[in-house]
């Protein structure tokens, strides 16, 4: 018995076994690596990887076959649940979270993290080391400008234009997390359209270059390449 992981596009990633299915709803806050790894199931997430910056893996877990039982409950003297905590109600505002979003999202964030620590190296004070809470569009405008025109995978070379818009995606949830009330990928909103403007220049110019064309077989860094390059 398996579902199938659907993204926020509706667009389905392949198939995961309904263990896991029961555990998509968690999130990764306030747990250690070692949490995080034991709760994606290690026996497909490469050990280690949610310790670098790597882009996360292709997930193809081996279906399971789940069995079935019935259980009595007890009765209950009430008729109501007994009282939600709060970390509950949270984790059910947050939804159903595929793994897969779970996974992009923490590479994401660290690549960004690991970014705005070198710039602040090179120029100190420079980034604001709250933009993934902060509520000023303007300040995440003119940083995510920066960091998209300065972002390099971890042997220096250039993201491909789907993996930069991947990433922005990935912030964006993050962003949507803290109660961010604005999508900084919103092409209609012209506190960002700075932003919109640089991915355009950057996939013109990358496009001249042969990267991200499918005529010249450039990939685009997905899940598993960064991990296999480091695995090598």
């Amino acid at each position: 018995m398996a579902a199938e992981i659907i993204d926020e596009d509706g667009l389905v990633n392949g198939p995961i076994s309904a263990s896991i299915w029961r555990d998509m709803s968690v999130t990764i806050e306030n747990k250690t690596p070692e949490e995080i790894d034991a709760l994606l199931n290690p026996a497909f997430v490469p050990p280690g990887w949610l310790d670098s910056d790597s882009e996360p893996p292709n997930l193809e877990p081996p279906i399971k076959k789940v069995r079935l039982s019935l259980k009595l409950k007890q009765k209950s003297s009430s008729r109501f649940a007994l009282p939600v905590s709060f970390e509950k109600l949270d984790k059910a505002a947050k939804g159903v979270v595929p793994v897969t979003t779970i996974m992009n999202n923490a590479w994401a964030e660290r690549v960004f993290t690991a970014w705005v620590d070198e710039r602040n190296k090179t120029t100190p004070g420079f980034v604001p080391t709250d933009l993934l809470t902060s509520h000023d569009a303007s300040k995440l405008c003119k940083y995510t400008c920066y960091f998209v025109l300065e972002a390099r995978t971890k042997d220096g070379k250039t993201y491909s234009p789907g993996s930069i818009r991947s990433i922005l995606s990935s912030l964006n949830r993050i962003l949507k997390d803290s109660k961010v009330p604005f999508s900084i990928l919103n092409k209609t909103d012209q506190h960002f359209s700075d932003l919109q403007r640089t991915l355009d220049s950057i996939t013109s110019d990358l496009h001249r270059e042969g990267v991200g064309l499918a005529k010249k077989s450039a990939t685009v860094i997905t899940f598993q390449h960064e991990d296999l390059k480091r695995g090598s």
